[in-house]
């Protein structure tokens, strides 16, 4: 299922940058809300340039995500608004020799950038924006006024399980 379809083909990108620039709406922010798990979607929105490199047949799709949402936090149970922003920069290729770090003519460090071989002329902008902001969420939200030692409470009353051991052993040698 694609939540945010934004494909571009990569003849676009082959003279100029491509720029995109697109705010979540309606459908798209209910299908983004499901699959994120989050409460409700104020706002989501994705900068991002799609330009062909020095080498040819070599694409790098950079760009951002920012999703303004309600979460709960796992300390009080209450809702509250987060900001989270999902950062990008990928390398494509539909060249099976520049999808390798065979290639002599490679100036990507490999170390550093994987190129993903694509089966097919253009790269699904918004997906790959999707997948990083997935990443991006954090996965135990905390609001931000939230006391961690509300949690240190549950803590410290919890006993140890061989708390009691001393006293029963105590009670036998008293017997």
């Amino acid at each position: 299922m694609n939540e945010l379809p934004l494909t571009v083909s990569l003849g676009l990108a082959a003279a100029e940058p491509v720029h995109i620039r697109h705010e979540a709406s309606g459908q798209e922010l209910s299908e983004i809300k499901t699959r994120l798990g989050v409460g409700k979607i104020f706002s989501l929105v994705l900068d991002a340039e799609l330009q062909r490199t020095v080498i040819g047949d070599i694409y790098q799709v950079s760009g951002n995500i920012k999703l303004n949402a309600e979460r709960t936090c796992i300390i009080t149970l209450e809702n509250f608004i987060e900001t989270t922003e999902g950062v990008f920069d990928e390398y494509f290729t539909t060249s099976p020799e520049q999808a390798t770090d065979q290639s002599e003519n490679l100036l990507i460090d490999p170390d550093e950038y994987e190129v993903t071989l694509l089966d097919q002329d253009s790269i699904d902008v918004g997906e790959l924006a999707l997948q990083h902001l997935v990443l991006a969420l954090n996965p135990y939200p905390r609001a931000p006024d939230a006391s961690l030692a509300a949690g240190d409470e549950i803590i410290t009353k919890t006993q140890r399980p061989f708390a009691g051991l001393g006293d029963l052993l105590a009670q036998k040698k008293a017997k």
